[in-house]
């Protein structure tokens, strides 16, 4: 096997690993940290828009145009990158992450479910959290799949660029292991099914990787890798513009989103200059 194809498995399942960290954080979290949660939604919302504008899309035109002309490449990595977005769009639309569950009335924690990632007005007042951290669980677990599979063909083309993408969708990782495992953990006071559930949605990230080594190797050329990359951008623009910013924005007191976009964007700028 070769050794770009090792490393970026390795990198899709570490990122997938930062779900359970997440999960394990919530018996830690406290009410104080969403300043901090915020600037690290954002700045990974930065690191993922800048690198899919500045480099992945870059990198697919011209894996493309080995193969054809220049306005051929063109359109077909702008169509893929377009084909991203709405297919995470309709998954988002079919399988979301937030699921919104019925009033509860006698719940004497019911103000600690604010701590969660997912957003605060979901969780409010709501019964049956159980089911909740399940069901988000689930969705996750979809969510996660092509989040994967982006990393493993980033990586595979260049290590550096994949091991970018996968430090960008740990940390947004992080907080989306709190949402599956903080609800299950107050509805039953279970860590270790808390984790279970938290670990399930973790998989799904080597599971996406390990679908691009055995699927996408049949018919891997240049204009096939130069099309999954603009795909790829697309997915990670979405996923910036419709659940990083938005989360970071909830939970920011003053500007840390602003300061964590900009951040995430000037590290990756400083970084692939050096890379």
């Amino acid at each position: 096997m070769h050794t770009n194809t090792i490393i970026a498995l390795a990198l899709a399942t570490l990122a997938g690993s930062a779900t359970i960290l997440g999960g394990f954080l919530t018996f830690f979290i406290k009410r104080n940290s969403f300043k901090l949660l915020s600037f690290g939604l954002s700045f990974s919302a930065g690191v993922m828009l800048y690198v899919s504008f500045m480099e992945i899309l870059p990198e697919a035109k011209a894996s493309i145009q080995s193969n054809t002309d220049f306005s051929t490449a063109n359109i077909a990595a702008t169509s893929a990158f377009f084909v991203g977005i709405i297919l995470s769009a309709i998954i988002d639309k079919f399988f979301p992450e937030h699921i919104s569950g019925e009033e509860v009335e006698n719940n004497p924690k019911k103000e600690n479910f604010q701590m969660c990632v997912c957003n605060r007005k979901h969780f409010k007042n709501k019964k049956d959290i159980r089911k909740v951290g399940i069901f988000t669980a689930m969705a996750l677990t979809i969510h996660n799949f092509p989040e994967g599979l982006s990393v493993f063909i980033s990586g595979v083309e260049n290590i550096s660029l994949g091991a970018s993408i996968a430090v960008a969708i740990a940390l947004h990782n992080i907080p989306e292991g709190i949402s599956v495992a903080l609800p299950i953990y107050m509805a039953e006071g279970n860590k270790k099914k808390a984790m279970i559930y938290t670990s399930i949605s973790a998989l799904a990230e080597p599971l996406g990787a390990l679908c691009g080594l055995f699927v996408l190797k049949f018919f891997m050329t240049d204009f096939t890798l130069g099309v999954l990359l603009a795909f790829t951008a697309g997915i990670m623009v979405y996923l910036s513009i419709d659940e990083l910013l938005p989360a970071a924005k909830e939970y920011e007191d003053s500007h840390e989103s602003v300061f964590g976009v900009i951040s995430g964007m000037m590290l990756m700028a400083v970084s692939l200059s050096f890379l």
